[in-house]
């Protein structure tokens, strides 16, 4: 588990472990510090020089707002990027608490998205350098398979 603070300072722990679910698949979990709760989830898969996001969301609508998507989302890069992914894609699915903000969410971190029929997409160029740079700030890198917490 790697600590991050976030607006208010609250503070909130991320994990990055495989999805027992499906092989190939990852997934970042965030936790509230202070009981250990899940507050938010990112399912994703890296095929390639592509990061597939098949699920993004924050459940605990304390939460939302505060920036623990943006923290996920950073650690999400940082290790597709070492991954040598160089773009991601994923389906859009605004839905739940704080489904109006997703859309301005991905703008305000580069992603555009598009249609293509019924259905919604986003896609986001990856920039190591960019990275790289941002990451000299706070530190985004999860370490896969890391022990999970026992509740």
């Amino acid at each position: 588990m790697k600590e991050f603070t976030v607006k208010d300072n609250k503070k909130i722990q991320l994990t990055l472990e495989a999805d027992e679910n499906c092989e190939g698949k990852k997934v970042i979990t965030a936790y509230d510090d202070r009981d250990l709760h899940q507050i938010g989830f990112m399912n994703f898969k890296i095929k390639g020089d592509t990061a597939y996001i098949w699920s993004f969301r924050i459940d605990d609508e304390e939460f939302l707002r505060t920036g623990v998507g943006t923290v996920m989302l950073n650690c999400f890069e940082d290790y597709a990027c070492r991954c040598r992914a160089f773009r991601v894609d994923g389906r859009f699915y605004p839905n739940g608490a704080g489904a109006e903000f997703s859309k301005d969410f991905y703008i305000k971190h580069d992603y555009d998205i598009y249609r293509d029929g019924y259905e919604q997409y986003i896609y986001k160029r990856l920039n190591p350098t960019e990275i790289k740079i941002r990451n000299e700030k706070i530190d985004y890198s999860l370490k896969p398979n890391e022990q999970p917490f026992e509740q």
